[in-house]
């Protein structure tokens, strides 16, 4: 198990639709969690990176 500080990686994938407008080069995804799930407010949890 690692520590706290070590932090861990972890890869999302993600299939978009040729309809989808997304420009890697003018867009980023971040993936948010808290308020919306009841829990406290969080900013942006982490950034995704397109590759």
């Amino acid at each position: 198990l690692a520590e706290p500080e070590e932090g861990i990686t972890i890869y999302f994938h993600a299939i978009i639709s040729k309809h989808v407008t997304f420009d890697p080069k003018l867009h980023t995804v971040f993936i948010r969690g808290g308020e919306e799930l009841g829990q406290p407010k969080w900013s942006d949890a982490c950034e995704m990176y397109y590759i």
